[in-house]
């Protein structure tokens, strides 16, 4: 077992932040996500913005992550996958998580809304989406952004 896999007081020192297993050296990156209900002004606009800055802090530490970041031989992302990824995050809602993944793509998952699942990977030329509300289940290897931003919607209406 790697040292990347051991858990150890790391885990509640940086309990803000996500540190995955498999991470090359216990490699920590921000949180990606956003609690508008936890934000202290109260104000959603205020809570907006700042979960939009959480969200491209973390992109930021995924941009600076190198060859093997992942221990398993992943190489380092794109810019334009890191400037597709920013530009989703200034047309979303607060409420999603960020991931990198082996395939130099960065992920956002969406699981906040009971019975939904909407999980979006941005790559350099296209992103891909897997959508589930329970009643419909769609998978893409390439959509655009404006169909993904429409299922954004579709998983965020009650």
């Amino acid at each position: 077992m790697s040292d990347a896999c051991i858990m150890g007081s790391k885990i509640i020192r940086y309990q803000q932040f996500f540190i995955g297993t498999g991470y090359a050296n216990g490699t920590i990156l921000p949180a990606g996500f956003c609690d508008a209900a936890s934000a202290d002004t109260g104000n959603v606009d205020s809570a907006e913005k700042q979960g939009k800055q959480m969200l491209n802090r973390r992109i930021d530490s995924i941009a600076g992550l190198k060859d093997d970041w992942n221990g398993y031989g992943a190489v380092s992302f794109s810019s334009a996958v890191v400037g597709n990824a920013r530009a989703l995050v200034s047309l979303l809602p607060c409420k999603a998580k960020v991931f990198p993944t082996a395939q130099s793509s960065i992920q956002f998952e969406f699981d906040t809304v009971p019975g939904k699942y909407l999980e979006v990977e941005v790559f350099s030329d296209h992103y891909a989406m897997f959508f589930d509300d329970s009643t419909v289940q769609e998978e893409l290897d390439s959509a655009t952004q404006e169909y993904i931003l429409q299922r954004i919607a579709e998983y965020n209406a009650k």
